[in-house]
Formats: C-alpha cells, sequence, structure tokens
C-alpha cells in the first residue's frame, strides 16, 4: 500500500537479511564514531563517508 503507516517490522526483517552481522547497528556505535571523529585522534581524517551499516555495503 502506497498510504498509511509503513509495516516497521516487515522493514526490519529485511534489513537484517542484509546484514552480514545479522543484527541492527546499536545507537552506543554511532554514538563512539561520533565522539571519535570529534576527538584528537582523527585529526587527520577528513572527507570520508563512513559506512557504519554491518556491512551491508559490502554486499
Amino acid at each position: 500500500e502506497l498510504t498509511g503507516e509503513p509495516d516497521v517490522g516487515a522493514m526490519r526483517a529485511r534489513l537484517l537479511t542484509r546484514s552480514l552481522q545479522g543484527r541492527m547497528i546499536d545507537p552506543d556505535e554511532i554514538a563512539q564514531l561520533a565522539v571519535y571523529m570529534a576527538s584528537p585522534a582523527a585529526k587527520s581524517l577528513n572527507g570520508q563517508a563512513i559506512a557504519l551499516c554491518g556491512g551491508m555495503v559490502m554486499q
């Protein structure tokens, strides 16, 4: 159906089949990346697209 609420359960199941880790990314993992990118340790990191996706882009 093109209108109405999306079937979140079906969307999640579809995403899980594409994840090489077999799980969804944890919000804490995103936060850890953000903290790293804002830290002095990432001073040479620039112009990058970082895919935090559990390996979905590898398929």
